[in-house]
C-alpha cells in the first residue's frame, strides 16, 4: 500500500471525497499522521529486520545499513553470535572479527514523502496506519466528530491496539 492508498482510504472513511484537489488539501497533514503511526506501531510491535555488512578492520558504520537503526539486538560472524560494543561515534558498532556481519537491530520504518512511497510495515497492519490517521484527523475536526478519534487514539496510546482490531 503506497502513501496515496493510505490517505485516500483515510479520505473515504472521513467521507471528505479523495478527488486529486481534496487529497492535496489534506496531504501534508494526513501524510504527517500516517508517520506517526508507522512510528508508534513500530515501537509497539518492535520491528526487527537482519542485514548483512562488510567490515572494515572490524568496524561497521550502522548509518550504513538500510533502516534507520534504533537497537542492534545480535551480531553473527563466522556463524556465531558475537560480543559487540559502540565505538566513539553513536553510528559505529565495534566486533571481534574484520570478517562479514549479520546483524539484527530494531528499525525505524521510512518515513513516507511521495505518493508512491510504500510502507516498511506488513500490508496487515497498513488498516491499522489508516485507523489512526482518521482517528487523528476527527480529534482535529469539530467537537461532533471528535469522539470517534478519541477512542481509537486512547487505546492506541495505551498499547491496547488488539481491542479495537482483534488479534494482530
Amino acid at each position: 500500500m503506497t502513501l496515496n492508498d493510505i490517505l485516500t482510504a483515510a479520505l473515504a472513511q472521513l467521507d471528505r471525497g479523495h478527488d486529486a484537489q481534496t487529497l492535496e488539501n489534506y496531504r501534508v497533514r494526513l501524510t504527517q499522521y500516517a508517520n506517526d503511526a508507522q512510528r508508534e506501531l513500530a515501537d509497539a510491535l518492535g520491528l526487527f529486520r537482519t542485514d548483512k555488512v562488510r567490515t572494515s578492520a572490524g568496524i561497521v558504520d550502522t548509518s550504513l545499513l538500510p533502516r534507520r537503526v534504533k537497537r542492534i539486538e545480535r551480531v553473527v560472524q563466522l556463524g556465531r553470535a558475537v560480543p559487540f560494543r559502540c565505538g566513539d561515534r553513536t553510528n559505529t558498532l565495534l566486533l571481534p572479527y574484520d570478517t562479514a556481519a549479520e546483524i539484527t537491530y530494531r528499525y525505524e520504518p521510512r518515513t513516507l514523502n511521495d505518493n508512491s512511497d510504500r510502507s516498511d510495515l506488513d500490508d496487515g497492519l497498513l488498516g491499522l496506519v489508516v485507523n489512526y490517521v482518521v482517528g487523528r484527523e476527527r480529534l482535529g475536526g469539530d467537537v461532533s466528530t471528535q469522539s470517534g478519534g478519541n477512542f481509537v487514539i486512547d487505546e492506541i496510546n495505551r498499547g491496547e491496539i488488539s481491542k479495537i482490531f482483534g488479534e494482530l
